[in-house]
């Protein structure tokens, strides 16, 4: 009877504490909340050699009401390459607009980093479809594609 009862217990115990997230145990807001879950990041590498790193954020799903008549990417990184020649594609189409920006800058409180030694960005492109594959060359490096979808 015993053994039973442990068993039935178990579910109860998961579904008890499923209405938990990890957010949930931090004070932050929604943007954040929208902002961490957008993040993604890859290396940006040729072959075996490895520059850098990126991390991009699709701001259009974080901040609708301000971000909304183009595709806009918030866009953190490092490379080692000390003179870095930077291409931003979407869908293989180069960005319409790049906006360097300062270390703290209005979107560090979306995400939980900022370094001085990183670069930061704020990257536009024309509308595009449901489907946004993001990539980043510098020279003969390149990132990963990052795949982000659209809402319906």
């Amino acid at each position: 009877m015993k053994p039973l009862s442990f068993l039935l217990l178990i579910p109860f115990v998961f579904i008890a504490c499923s209405r938990d997230t990890a957010f949930d145990r931090f004070s932050i807001t929604q943007h954040q909340k929208l902002a961490e879950n957008s993040i993604q990041s890859s290396k940006i590498k040729y072959k075996n050699s490895i520059d850098g790193v990126v991390n991009v954020v699709y701001l259009n799903e974080v901040l609708p009401k301000e971000y909304n008549n183009h595709e806009y990417f918030y866009l953190y990184l490092y490379t080692k390459d000390k003179d870095p020649k930077l291409t931003f594609l979407l869908n293989k189409k180069p960005a319409s607009r790049i906006t360097k920006l300062d270390a703290n800058n209005q979107f560090t409180k979306l995400i939980s980093f900022d370094a001085p030694w990183s670069q930061y960005y704020l990257v536009e492109f024309p509308k595009q479809g449901d489907k946004l594959h993001f990539k980043l060359k510098n020279k003969q490096f390149n990132s990963d594609i990052l795949k982000f979808e659209k809402d319906k």
